[in-house]
C-alpha cells in the first residue's frame, strides 16, 4: 500500500490531500512544520513526498535536501507544492532533488494523476533494484560456492597425479597398452590440475609471476603431452612450428604454457574431425608472437573482444553449434597475458578458422 507524505502548514490543503489519499486506499501522514519533519519522514518511509516551500520554521527545499543526503530516503519522490510558480523557484526546487512542481492553487485531478505517475516510477525502480539485489547476492554466492568446491579439488587432484608419477616411476606396469592409459590418465590429472588453478587465479585477480628463460621445446613438448590423447581420439594433427633463431628471453613458462593450453584446448574443440592446430612462434625484434591457429568456423567480429571476458560462453555458429565451456580459459589467459607484460587476441584466418596470437615482450 503506498505511503504519502505531506509538508503542509495550511489544514484546507492538509484535508484535501488526506481525503484524496485515503480515497485511494492509500496511507497519509503529515507535519505542519519542518522541525522535525525529517525525523518523521523516516519514520513513516513514505513512497511519496509533497512539500511546501514556504513553512513559518523554514523552506521545503532545504528538508528535500536533507531528505536525499539520507540513503534510505534519498530515491523517494519529491513533488513541491507552492504558491511560487516562478522559474526561479522551480529551478531552485529541481536543485534541491524535487522531481515535479506543482504551483497552487492546484485542481486535485492533476495532483492524484502526478502522484500516480511518479509512485508508479518508484515502484518499477524498487522492484528492479530488488531483482538486482537477489542476483548479485545469488551469484556472489554461487562464485563464492564454485571457489570454495576448485580450491577443495585441488587436493586430492594433486594426491592422484603424484600416486600416478610414482607408479609410473615405479616400474610396476609393464603392459605398454596399460602404460599409455596410465600417461592419459596423467595428461587429463595435469590439464584438470591447470583449470582449477585458472579459476582460482581469475578469481582472485592476482597471479603470482615466476621469471626463468624459456625452454621452447620443453614448452612444445608439454603441449603435445597434455593433448596427445585428445587429438589421436579426433584424428587432428597437432603442430608445434620454433623457428630455430629463437630469443634468449625470460618469462613464466608455467603461465605461458596455461595459456597456450587454452588456447589449444579450444582450437580443438571447435575444430573438425582430421583438420590440424598449429602452434607457431614468429620472433621479432621486440617481442615474441605465439599463434594458435585452427580450422574451425572462425569467431565472429562482434564476438571478438567479449570471448575474452570471464563467464562469457561463445557459441559457434553452423549445423551443429559448440558452446564454449565455462568462459574462464580465455579470460584467465588475457590476465596472465597482460601480467606477463603483453597480450592477446583472436584474428580470422583464411579461407576458415581463427589464429589466436599471443604477444610476449622479448626484453
Amino acid at each position: 500500500m503506498p505511503k504519502v507524505f505531506l509538508l503542509e502548514d495550511n489544514p484546507a490543503i492538509v484535508q484535501l490531500v488526506r481525503d484524496l489519499v485515503e480515497t485511494q486506499g492509500w496511507e497519509f501522514e503529515f507535519s505542519a512544520q519542518c522541525r522535525g519533519a525529517v525525523a518523521a519522514i523516516k519514520k513513516f518511509q513514505p513512497d511519496a513526498l509533497l512539500l511546501d516551500v514556504a513553512l513559518p520554521d523554514g523552506e521545503g527545499f532545504e528538508i528535500c535536501r536533507e531528505i536525499k543526503r539520507e540513503e534510505s530516503l534519498s530515491k523517494i519522490p519529491a513533488i513541491f507544492l507552492t504558491a511560487k510558480g516562478d522559474i526561479a523557484s522551480r529551478l531552485k526546487g529541481f536543485d534541491a532533488g524535487g522531481q515535479d512542481y506543482i504551483p497552487k492553487p492546484f485542481d486535485i485531478r492533476e495532483l492524484r494523476a502526478r502522484l500516480y505517475a511518479h509512485l508508479s516510477i518508484k515502484q518499477e525502480k524498487d522492484s528492479f533494484l530488488k531483482d538486482r539485489e537477489r542476483f548479485v547476492v545469488k551469484e556472489r554466492v554461487q562464485q563464492e560456492m564454485l571457489d570454495t568446491v576448485v580450491h577443495d579439488l585441488r587436493a586430492p587432484l594433486t594426491t592422484i597425479k603424484v600416486t600416478l608419477e610414482w607408479v609410473r616411476a615405479s616400474g610396476a606396469i609393464t603392459n605398454s597398452e596399460f602404460q599409455m592409459l596410465l600417461e592419459s590418465a596423467e595428461e587429463a590429472t595435469d590439464w584438470a590440475l591447470f583449470m582449477v588453478n585458472d579459476m582460482l587465479d581469475l578469481s582472485s585477480g592476482k597471479l603470482s609471476v615466476k621469471k626463468d628463460f624459456l625452454d621452447f621445446k620443453r614448452l612444445g613438448q608439454r603441449l603435445e603431452s597434455l593433448f596427445r590423447i585428445q587429438a589421436k581420439a579426433r584424428k587432428i594433427s597437432l603442430l608445434y612450428d620454433a623457428t630455430t633463431n629463437l630469443p634468449r628471453m625470460k618469462s613464466d613458462e608455467i603461465l605461458v604454457l596455461r595459456i597456450l593450453g587454452n588456447l589449444v584446448s579450444n582450437a580443438l574443440k571447435f575444430s573438425p574431425n582430421g583438420a590440424s592446430v598449429r602452434v607457431v612462434l614468429r620472433p621479432d625484434r621486440t617481442s615474441l608472437r605465439i599463434e594458435v591457429e585452427d580450422d574451425g568456423p572462425g569467431v565472429p567480429a562482434e564476438e571478438k573482444e567479449k570471448i575474452f571476458t570471464k563467464h562469457y560462453r561463445f557459441e559457434a555458429p553452423g549445423p551443429r553449434p559448440i558452446q564454449s565451456g565455462t568462459g574462464i580459459g580465455l579470460a584467465f589467459s588475457k590476465l596472465a597475458a597482460e601480467t606477463l607484460g603483453g597480450k592477446i587476441w583472436v584474428e580470422d584466418r583464411a579461407p576458415t578458422g581463427s589464429r589466436f596470437v599471443l604477444e610476449l615482450p622479448v626484453a
